[in-house]
């Protein structure tokens, strides 16, 4: 019996992709499946360091580990970070994460990741590559520019293109009629046993620097055209983890505020540490919260100052901000030797992300400062990210504190300046405030008063007064230097430029002072300046 066989041979093509992040391969060619003598144009992977420290590790201003990573070979426009942001790949996890620092525009910032794809499926595949989710289908939240080569987020900001090592251009869309399926997006040819090396540049939206940043993660697929769905073969995953971070004064809740507190201090007063008082002392204490909003860990150098002003010489005063942790420990400074720089800048330790450090600024107000209002202004740097914010609005008020002073010498010959003070007055030369040269009946005794302002500010309507002593007659009072307009009273009664009339009897009150303005009334006398009078009675 004859029998007819047939015979028919299907061969089917079973893709074999594997998506990977950055690893030099053996074998790598650009985008059309041209190999690569250039091998600038395949980053090595080596040393880098990025901002994975451990959290809480103390004074650590460099808060970097070196681990294997990249950086692209060709320095990106919108790369925030100088010398390109640093990217470690992690194989197992067939994954990527870049480490971005701050830049100083607001304008979008862009990554640039090396990707491979890998084809051990026997014969040249045509892949396309796109935006997809876990389960491979097209991530459609983006939409794709054929023309520009862009996929947009319009949702997150984020733009992505796909370009090739060698020329940098986008990837364009295959128009070959032969493959099995239609290509929508950028096309890659990967020969059998050939890794393709290709650019994943991802643009996103410039950080708020004070906001709460999320990670941008970008899943890779990678689909070929010989099978008929568009379903990724082989995923990979590129993320960015950007910075921010929040400084100002300190709340329970994550982050900071702008608060403008305002602490009262005594000049000169107790220094208390944080736990000071307010009103009471001369330590001001401003509780403050730098908050990490990024995505990666980092430490913080904070430093600030006070300018005040001194109460008798008008000149500035400032004082550095010292930052204290919770239990009362100071900060680690920055460079231990007192005559740098950076002595007064402290170091917080290492802060992860999601987290806040609790700083306490503490300001020792000086003895004699003036009066008055005084900024503390206050900066934050963040050591990686090299983010840095002010915070200016906290406010230390210095309390009047001092006293009038008031010393009464009598003239003698032969007694040096400064040889025999009164209450913190110096005596002028051939005056004594320890006794006179007797003097008899007719006689004359002369004296000077002297009066000091000791407060920290100005003392307004100020004038110097005495009693005509017991067993005298008045002669006459002048101030020393003469002023261009003195002016006078006598019992408490009207002031008058006319100097009282000498025989003006015991017990009688005359009150002196300066009218530079002309107003009738005394003048101010500022800190630490004295007014002196020089006054004449007879002895009866």
């Amino acid at each position: 019996m004859d029998t007819d066989r047939q015979f028919t041979r299907v061969t089917v093509f079973v893709p074999s992709l594997d998506n990977t992040p950055n690893i030099p391969p053996s074998n790598p060619v650009d985008t059309t499946g041209t190999p690569i003598t250039d091998l600038t144009k395949v980053p090595p992977v080596t040393p880098v360091d990025v901002p994975t420290e451990t959290t809480g590790k103390p004074n650590d201003p460099t808060p970097v580990v070196s681990v294997p990573g990249y950086r692209n070979p060709t320095l990106t426009p919108g790369d925030p970070t100088p010398g390109g942001t640093p990217i470690a790949p992690n194989v197992a996890g067939d994954a990527q994460i870049a480490y971005p620092t701050a830049d100083l525009n607001n304008t979008p910032d862009v990554v640039t990741f090396t990707n491979n794809l890998t084809n051990r499926s026997g014969a040249t595949d045509m892949v396309q590559l796109f935006p997809t989710l876990a389960n491979g289908t097209v991530d459609p939240a983006y939409t794709f520019n054929p023309t520009t080569g862009v996929f947009t987020n319009t949702t997150t900001g984020v733009s992505i293109r796909f370009l090739d090592p060698i020329t940098g251009n986008p990837i364009a869309v295959s128009t070959d009629p032969n493959n099995p399926t239609v290509a929508q997006y950028p096309t890659v040819t990967v020969p059998n046993n050939t890794s393709v090396v290709y650019r994943t540049e991802v643009t996103f939206p410039d950080p708020d620097d004070t906001s709460v940043t999320p990670a941008v993660t970008v899943l890779v697929g990678a689909d070929s055209l010989k099978d008929a769905d568009l379903v990724s073969n082989s995923n990979t995953t590129d993320t960015i983890l950007p910075p921010a971070m929040q400084f100002g004064d300190a709340t329970v809740a994550q982050g900071a505020v702008d608060r403008a507190p305002v602490e009262v201090v005594i000049p000169g007063g107790t220094q208390s540490g944080i736990a000071s008082p307010n009103n009471t002392d001369g330590t001001a204490v401003f509780p403050m919260d730098v908050a990490n909003n990024g995505q990666y860990n980092d430490s913080y150098t904070l430093s600030g100052s006070v300018t005040f002003t001194d109460a008798v010489t008008g000149n500035p005063v400032v004082v550095p901000v010292l930052y204290y942790a919770a239990d009362g420990s100071l900060l680690p400074r920055l460079n231990t030797n007192s005559n740098s720089p950076d002595y007064n800048k402290f170091v917080t330790p290492v802060t992860a992300p999601g987290t806040e450090f609790k700083a306490f600024a503490v300001v020792q107000t000086p003895a004699g400062v003036r009066t008055g209002d005084y900024t503390v202004s206050q900066t934050a740097l963040a050591n990686y990210s090299t983010i840095t914010l002010t915070d200016i609005n906290n406010v230390i008020r210095v309390s009047p504190n001092g006293s009038v002073a008031v010393a009464k010498f009598i003239a003698k010959t032969g007694v040096a300046a400064g040889s025999n003070p009164a209450n913190g007055i110096a005596n002028p030369a051939n005056y004594t405030a320890t006794g006179a040269n007797g003097a008899q009946p007719g006689g004359t005794l002369s004296y000077r008063i002297i009066g000091k302002n000791n407060y920290n500010q100005t003392v307004n309507g100020f004038f110097l007064s005495d009693t005509v002593p017991a067993n005298t007659t008045f002669v006459s009072v002048a101030l020393t230097p003469a002023p261009t307009k003195t002016i006078y009273r006598v019992n408490g009664g009207a002031w008058t430029a006319v100097a009282p009339a000498a025989g003006l009897a015991a017990g009688t009150v005359i009150d002196v002072a300066v009218d530079a303005d002309n107003n009738n009334l005394p003048d101010s006398l500022t800190a630490g300046n004295t007014l002196s009078a020089d006054f004449t009675v007879t002895v009866r």
